[in-house]
């Protein structure tokens, strides 16, 4: 518990940062209907031309297949997206609370909950982004099994592939700079 804030601090959310990223989101999803949309209305609509086409190009059929994909998905993760933050903004939940048993992170789609100070090893930046930091626990695979949800675990495994931590913190929602959160976790960040 050494190092841990002994009054609780509380980081709300910031609706500017939400409101642009829902700005986003909502770019991303028209991106995704015109991508999807496109490669299916010109194949319904011109059949013969792109068979034709195809014949030459024999990647045509599979472009066309993985617009559709890509659009579809990208339809997907922008809307699922956009109502996760609409929803954060909208409540008065916090952001982070940081107090003497822990940190709480609500910001985050794949970790939201308390990590307790004793769980923490160490606080630091990620190789990948220097405005994300990544919790290292003493029992990272602990907290991947505890999570219900197949995509959740799914995305926590890669995390801590890729950030060596299954938690991340971004201020990407937070009334709170990076620089600030860095500063604010200093005490436990090497």
């Amino acid at each position: 518990m050494d190092g841990a804030p002994k009054d609780g601090i509380t980081i709300p959310y910031s609706r500017a940062k939400g409101i642009f990223m829902a700005v986003q989101c909502c770019i991303g999803i028209v991106f995704g209907i015109l991508a999807a949309g496109s490669s299916a209305v010109m194949a319904a609509a011109f059949p013969n031309e792109i068979l034709e086409a195809a014949k030459s190009n024999p990647m045509l059929p599979v472009i066309l297949v993985m617009m559709v994909f890509f659009g579809a998905a990208f339809v997907i993760l922008f809307a699922k997206t956009f109502i996760f933050v609409i929803q954060k903004i909208a409540g008065q939940e916090h952001a982070y609370v940081i107090d003497g048993k822990g940190i709480f992170i609500g910001t985050s789609m794949v970790f939201s909950g308390v990590i307790p100070w004793e769980d923490i090893r160490l606080i630091r930046t990620t190789r990948m982004n220097s405005r994300v930091l990544a919790i290292e626990l003493n029992a990272p695979g602990e907290y991947i099994k505890r999570e219900p949800v197949f995509f959740k675990r799914a995305a926590m495994k890669l995390c801590l592939s890729f950030a060596g931590s299954p938690v991340l913190i971004t201020t990407n929602l937070a009334k709170i700079s990076s620089g600030e959160m860095r500063e604010l976790l200093s005490c436990r960040e090497n």
